[in-house]
């Protein structure tokens, strides 16, 4: 459905807006018949599998007091992911928000990748602790093998953006490779807050989320007007990523309390650690095409090192027998 939805949208979107020229106009409806198009198929799709009934009040209330906090983390959630462009462009001027603009385009690729695990993370997830005997450590390697892919997809794709800009981007935008690392760092961090954090999709306090990102939210704000003059927009990037790991700070501790995962935490800030020192190594050089394919093999040798080291205890059993399984 993910798919052919993002087919129609960017066929919409092209009929209507470069050949149309309706603009904006052109966009906004081509988002409205994505999303209507979605409700048609998921629609067909419940019909099949799902039967509507009025839940018991007492039911009722139990989904409301578990959903309804979402809608205002969801609210305070689009605050911080729109924050940091908004705080560019009044302080630093229109010019930084387009480079900004420019450079976040393509930091696409991950940010879709993490958008797409959690969608379907979200139902694997209850699916997992419903069927599996030992879901802690189904868990413990799916979160391994996710941390590990997310750290070296970064990495490779931050030693590759100068390229793409060379390739892709008009000239006078090509000031903005830098920032294109640090935004991509923001989906990691968003990534890897949704993985560690499972088990609280248990807990019956999911007003702790709203408060959670509430805290996330504050804690933006107050770093990007603190560094204002430290390094701009460099801060208000890392402020947006610091935001998921105060949100993931505050949920942890209840996730924890309803499933215990002991995630490998020194593997993954090795692999961060060594990923972050090849990234900053490979723009501290005037790197020719020799020198970007000697810092992608490093973090090939990098990546299957970790590999290695996370998963030398134990197997990949559940993994390899969902792929075979839908192979």
């Amino acid at each position: 459905i993910n798919v052919s939805s993002i087919v129609v949208g960017l066929t919409v979107s092209i009929f209507l807006v470069l050949y149309l020229k309706w603009k904006v106009t052109g966009a906004l409806i081509a988002m409205l018949s994505t999303s209507v198009y979605k409700i048609i198929l998921y629609a067909g799709v419940s019909n099949k599998n799902f039967l509507f009934i009025k839940p018991a009040n007492r039911i009722s209330k139990e989904l409301l007091s578990y959903g309804l906090p979402v809608i205002p983390h969801k609210i305070q959630g689009q605050v911080i992911s729109m924050f940091t462009a908004f705080v560019i462009n009044q302080k630093l001027g229109i010019a930084a928000a387009g480079l900004y603009a420019v450079a976040s385009k393509l930091g696409k690729p991950i940010s879709f990748f993490v958008t797409i695990i959690h969608q379907s993370w979200v139902p694997f997830k209850f699916q997992i602790h419903k069927t599996d005997t030992n879901p802690s450590k189904i868990f413990k390697e799916i979160t391994s093998f996710y941390v590990l892919i997310i750290f070296s997809m970064w990495a490779v794709l931050s030693i590759l953006t100068p390229t793409f800009f060379h390739l892709l981007i008009a000239k006078k935008y090509w000031s903005g490779i830098g920032l294109t690392p640090f935004i991509m760092f923001i989906s990691v961090c968003q990534g890897i807050y949704y993985m560690v954090t499972t088990g609280f999709e248990l807990s019956s306090k999911q007003r702790m989320m709203f408060q959670a990102s509430f805290w996330g939210m504050i804690s933006l704000i107050i770093l990007s007007f603190i560094t204002l003059e430290f390094h701009p927009p460099y801060s208000f990037i890392v402020a947006q990523a610091f935001a998921y790991v105060v949100i993931g700070y505050f949920v942890l501790p209840e996730a924890r309390r309803q499933i215990i995962i002991d995630y490998p935490v020194v593997p993954y800030l090795l692999i961060f650690m060594s990923s972050a020192i090849n990234v900053v190594v490979f723009y501290s050089l005037n790197n020719s095409v020799s020198g970007i394919l000697i810092h992608l093999l490093i973090q090939l040798v990098i990546t299957l090192t970790t590999f290695k080291f996370l998963f030398k205890t134990y197997s990949l059993s559940f993994l390899m027998k969902r792929i075979k399984k839908n192979g």
